[in-house]
């Protein structure tokens, strides 16, 4: 599989704060967090990062923020990014975590099964969950 191009991965790796680290399914997961204090001021919340080899991840899970301050999670891989689901207001950790978990099991699941026909663009959008206080 292809790695990540966009060097976001490596700024987050550096500047947050590691929540979890795992190995599955012959990869290294690693989730991480928005510093103490910062998490205010940073666009993104919460990101997993799913290492196929020590180099560079393969897939990039995340919690943040648009411009207008709408919560979503998206998908980054080698072949493009896209939205996975948009939040009424923040989502709970263990909320995202599931989302994110799932969307990266099946990503990985179809990058390992595919063939050799080109991929497509990603689509963009996806559900709206809105969650109740």
């Amino acid at each position: 599989m292809e790695g990540i191009r966009d060097p976001l991965w490596r700024r987050l790796l550096v500047s947050f704060r590691t929540a979890e680290r795992f190995e599955s399914s012959g990869c290294s997961w690693t989730v991480l967090a928005a510093p103490p204090g910062r998490e205010r001021n940073e666009r993104y919340r919460y990101v997993l990062l799913v290492f196929e080899t020590p180099a560079v991840p393969v897939l990039l899970v995340a919690l943040e923020a648009d411009i207008l301050g709408d919560w979503m999670a998206t998908l980054l891989e080698s072949g493009g990014r896209r939205t996975l689901a948009r939040f009424d207001s923040e989502p709970a950790y263990e909320t995202w975590r599931e989302l994110a978990m799932q969307a990266a099991w099946e990503r990985l699941a179809a990058l390992r099964g595919a063939d050799k026909t080109p991929s497509t663009r990603p689509e963009r959008g996806g559900p709206r969950y809105p969650l109740n206080p």
